[in-house]
């Protein structure tokens, strides 16, 4: 199938990806489906390839793909909204390893940066899901952002903050009362791109 619904409105392109879904399981025909649309990729696939440009860049169930991309496009692709990503250099400190990116500062637990130290890298790129961004009660140790917009979406909030590096967006239950996001990064959950935008493993 190439793009069967992508001339749909949002409604039915829904419905329909609903019936495509149950048709193919009670037929348990192997289909090859083709889309731009990682949402259909996500839901209608049991393995995905990911390409770009022509050139095939993951393949993998979508947990694989989700939880552990293989390159910053993969990781950006997949997921809605998109996987926040921050570019900056490696400190050390105390025993203790940071990324820093302008005024942006971030302890990375000790098993990264135990990985990281072997391989000697002097910058990286951190990516963390929307969702494995918590808000906290003000700290030192938290990630300290301005509020941008507020989309309330029914269940839950996006929440973003535009600064030097790009944007941050987090994903959150209960609608902030402040004009600012105080942060706490799920460490079993952060991603690392080298400088070409490879994962780095470990």
């Amino acid at each position: 199938m190439d793009e069967p619904l992508s001339n749909l409105d949002a409604k039915l392109r829904n419905e329909m990806r609903a019936h495509l879904k149950d048709l193919q399981k009670r037929l348990g025909v192997t289909t090859v489906y083709v889309t731009h649309d990682q949402l259909e990729a996500m839901t209608l696939g049991h393995r995905i390839a990911i390409m770009n440009n022509g050139v095939l860049q993951q393949v993998g169930t979508p947990v694989e793909i989700y939880r552990a991309p293989i390159n910053q496009f993969v990781a950006r692709f997949i997921g809605s909204p998109t996987m926040n990503m921050l570019t900056g250099s490696l400190l050390e400190e105390s025993g203790s390893l940071y990324l820093q990116a302008d005024s942006i500062k971030i302890k990375l637990p000790a098993s990264t940066a135990a990985s990281l130290k072997a391989k000697n890298l002097k910058q990286v790129t951190l990516g963390v899901r929307p969702e494995r961004l918590y808000v906290k009660p003000q700290s030192e140790q938290n990630l300290a952002l301005p509020i941008s917009v507020i989309e309330n979406i029914g269940p839950e909030f996006l929440v973003y903050s535009f600064h030097k590096q790009g944007q941050t967006v987090v994903r959150t239950p209960d609608e902030p009362t402040s004009d600012s996001l105080s942060l706490v990064l799920d460490p079993e959950h952060l991603h690392l791109f080298d400088e070409q935008g490879n994962r780095i493993a470990g």
